[in-house]
């Protein structure tokens, strides 16, 4: 009877611990996993800001609504981040990565 009651607690305790262990991978996975996000939004929304303030002076302030950061539902980071700017006037500029290797920006105006 002892050594019943005594397997009951073992392999309850051991069965907690490996739940919380399990909840603690998990949480901690994905707050890695958002920090990279995170800073993977940072980096294409910089440099697309640079390429826009660098390269086309025509643009004004007043003429942006808004900035976007998409993330696409398919595709491997980098490649599936995309900084959308949308204008008053309803077109739309949207800038991704050349490449994988963040070697510059690329955009299309719809």
């Amino acid at each position: 009877m002892k050594k019943t009651k005594q397997f009951k607690v073992t392999s309850i305790t051991l069965g907690v611990l490996l739940l919380a262990s399990i909840f603690f991978s998990i949480t901690l996975y994905f707050s890695t996993v958002s920090k990279q996000e995170v800073i993977e939004r940072i980096e294409l929304l910089t440099i697309s800001l640079e390429h826009l303030y660098n390269a086309n002076h025509t643009i004004s302030i007043g003429e942006i609504e808004e900035i976007k950061v998409l993330k696409a539902k398919a595709g491997a980071p980098p490649m599936n981040y995309n900084v959308a700017l949308n204008m008053k006037n309803r077109d739309q500029i949207l800038y991704s990565w050349l490449d994988d290797r963040k070697s510059g920006v690329t955009h299309n105006a719809n």
